[in-house]
């Protein structure tokens, strides 16, 4: 395996797109129809066939625009909400990401409601959900992440945890020394993706407080009886599906 962590280090991005780019050519997902919508950013929003972009923000200090550009995808949190809420235990945790089970996946869109990030997007026609996985066959076969490895500026890199959380407080602390005394890490402890920012979370479109996250045993716990009330109602659809077809023939 080549790494279990990404950093993205949102300071050396000059929002190329080109892991926009590479996300959609490895994963063979297919281009989508866009409108402007004011900003140069496109698209501004995850969907089905969109995991992974990059947020253009506007951010204006003493009289001064500058943009903010930030890659946002899944952050493969190590205590994932949208796992401890499937009530068909699609999703589930590896050593490296959060992934699905698309056979177990019935498109109830639990998932895309809980995250903290609202990262997972349903696709109603196929009744399945679809996120970033982080390259799971590429990590697995000693290779980076598409997009980490079509990235031109070093904005991204994949590794391990001990070699890459040293990194990162190096180069905040180099960030705090060069001016930016609200650079920090964002994502330490809570997942594979680790930030350095050079600005507040809510500068790069970042959730400052993802509370739900860090709670996920005690989520799942709460909501087992809804879990068990909808995979009842799953299958009482199944039945009923399967009895109109009979009722057909």
């Amino acid at each position: 395996m080549s790494g279990d962590m990404m950093l993205i280090d949102v300071t050396r991005c000059t929002a190329c797109r080109g892991c926009q780019t590479a996300c959609k050519d490895w994963n063979q997902l297919p281009a989508e129809q866009t409108r402007f919508t004011g900003s140069y950013e496109n698209p501004s929003d995850f969907t089905a066939n969109t995991w992974t972009r990059v947020a253009f923000n506007e951010v204006v200090n003493g009289g001064t625009m500058s943009w903010y550009f930030a890659k946002l995808q899944c952050m493969h949190c190590d205590d994932p909400i949208c796992a401890a809420v499937c009530p068909r235990q699609a999703l589930y945790k590896t050593e490296f990401n959060v992934a699905l089970d698309y056979d177990r996946c019935n498109g109830c869109g639990f998932c895309q409601v809980f995250c903290p990030y609202e990262v997972p997007r349903v696709n109603h026609a196929l009744k399945k959900m679809f996120k970033c996985f982080m390259c799971w066959d590429r990590v697995l076969a000693e290779k980076r992440p598409a997009c980490v490895s079509a990235c031109p500026t070093g904005a991204l890199q994949f590794g391990f945890e001990k070699d890459l959380l040293p990194a990162a407080e190096r180069r905040v602390a180099e960030l705090r020394r060069g001016g930016k005394p609200r650079a920090q890490l964002y994502g330490a402890g809570i997942g594979r993706v680790l930030y350095v920012l050079g600005d507040v979370p809510e500068a790069y479109k970042l959730n400052p407080d993802p509370v739900p996250m860090l709670g996920g045993q005690v989520v799942e716990l709460a909501l087992r009886p809804l879990q068990a009330l909808a995979v009842a109602g799953i299958a009482a659809k199944v039945i009923m599906d399967r009895v109109d077809q009979g009722e057909e023939q």
